[in-house]
């Protein structure tokens, strides 16, 4: 039987397109469905991205779309994709948007509480506690008016959660459409394979 991975995201889980908050790629673009195909038959990934959700629960977020709110739906998504292996966070971009004035020490603290929080759902899991794998924000080119973020802030909290979790893909740099947030093509594709790497190095030899 497939190992399960649940991975847990903002709109490059999604799937999010150059400048559109609804234009979608396809599953076998996606790099959830490509990472899939990466693990060969051995795991089977489900997806819960949408785009603009953030680590955190805070207002500025939910005044503008409650679904931002990244702890609301966490629960519900983990219950429905149990029995799960492993679980994937890959928040923290948006959280680090100018707009929102998040201290690194509170989207840390955010992030880390997935770990947390799963560790109470054990029994919806069979009483296992799944390994947690965090992919680190990637670099994005600021947009005036789309995406505007702090690179100090991004490195610091990237330096953080290394030093905190056991399991991260640090991305950096990856390839970015021209709205300087989303995944090009290539991005996509780099990024199912790094986190494929990881992921078959938690799982080798009983780890």
């Amino acid at each position: 039987m497939a190992r399960r991975i649940l991975v847990y995201g903002d709109t490059n889980v999604w799937g999010g397109t150059e400048y559109d908050e609804h234009g979608r790629l396809g599953r076998n673009e996606r790099w959830t469905g490509r990472l899939e195909g990466l693990l060969a038959g051995e795991f089977e990934v489900v997806e819960a991205g949408y785009p603009g959700r953030c680590a955190g629960s805070f207002e500025k977020a939910r005044e503008i779309d409650s679904d931002y709110d990244g702890r609301e739906h966490y629960e519900i998504f983990f219950k429905s994709a149990s029995p799960i292996d492993l679980v994937v966070i890959a928040l923290g971009t948006n959280d680090l948007r100018k707009k929102y004035e998040r201290p690194v020490g509170a989207i840390v603290d955010d992030l880390l509480w997935f770990g947390g929080w799963t560790r109470h759902l054990e029994d919806y899991n069979g009483g296992k506690m799944p390994r947690i794998l965090y992919v680190l924000p990637h670099k994005a080119v600021n947009q005036p008016g789309w995406y505007e973020a702090e690179e100090g802030k991004r490195g610091e909290l990237c330096a953080t959660l290394k030093e905190r979790t056991t399991d991260h893909v640090d991305l950096g740099t990856v390839g970015l459409t021209g709205d300087g947030v989303n995944f090009s093509e290539t991005g996509h594709e780099d990024v199912a394979r790094r986190v494929a790497e990881q992921i078959k190095e938690i799982f080798k030899k009983g780890r």
